[in-house]
Parts: structure tokens; C-alpha cells; sequence
């Protein structure tokens, strides 16, 4: 019932935008028609066409972002209940908690090393802190 409701207010607002736009366009053109060679007037005409196409974006965009947020949450919701794949616990790389063994038999992948160089770089020495500020007189 909840997916008929969001999928009946989707196509509601496909249709709102559509008739607001050809509303706009309508306004717009009915006030350059009306103007008869009054700039002012065709400058109003066309602060009416850019003005009402801001806010028709801007009301327009919000309600479909609503519609997405909704439908990924929901498909999120599913995944998580389901076991899906984002439902999988994380596991950590560098961890004390992983076995010796993986940790000894990890080595680098082959198309990683160049083949003049067998084995790996030396480590680098961890930077040392700066010695502490002292204030002389």
C-alpha cells in the first residue's frame, strides 16, 4: 500500500511540473503579447518566465529528492533484513585480532613489483618530533 502511495505521488508531480512549466510559459507569453512594444513590460514578462522556472526547480527537485531519500532507504531497510551484501560485517585489515599467519603469508602483488626489484623497499623510520620549544632571555 505504502509503494502505491509513493508510486501515485511520483506521477502526480510528473504531472504538476509539466502543467506549472506550460502555466509559466503561458504567463510569460500572455504579458510579452500584452506588452506592445513596452520594454518594461516585456522585462516583467521575462522575470515572470526566469522566476517562475526557479521556483518550479526548486520545489520540484525537493519533492523528487523526498522520492529518492525514500526509495533508498527503503531498499537499504530490505537489504539490512534480508542479509543482503551491505549487510556484511567489516572486517579490519590491520588488526592485532588477525591470525600470524595470514599476516606472514600477505605479500604484494606480482603486477605491483617491478621485475628488477625482488624484494621490498626498506621501511621508513617513523618522522621524530620536533625538540620542545625552549624560551631564552
Amino acid at each position: 500500500m505504502r509503494h502505491f502511495f509513493i508510486t501515485s505521488f511520483e506521477r502526480l508531480m510528473n504531472v504538476m511540473v509539466v502543467l506549472t512549466g506550460l502555466a509559466i510559459l503561458a504567463l510569460a507569453g500572455k504579458m510579452a503579447m500584452d506588452a506592445q512594444g513596452n520594454t518594461e513590460q516585456l522585462l516583467y514578462a521575462a522575470l515572470v518566465l526566469l522566476g517562475g522556472f526557479v521556483v518550479l526547480i526548486t520545489f520540484a527537485g525537493s519533492a523528487y529528492l523526498a522520492i529518492a531519500n525514500h526509495k533508498t532507504l527503503r531498499r537499504m531497510a530490505t537489504l539490512v533484513e534480508t542479509g543482503g551484501r551491505a549487510a556484511k560485517p567489516l572486517t579490519a585489515t590491520r588488526s592485532r585480532e588477525l591470525p600470524a599467519r595470514r599476516v606472514a603469508q600477505s605479500q604484494p602483488a606480482p603486477s605491483m613489483t617491478s621485475p628488477s626489484r625482488k624484494t621490498r623497499p626498506p621501511l621508513r623510520r617513523p618522522r621524530q618530533p620536533p625538540p620542545p620549544f625552549v624560551m631564552r632571555r
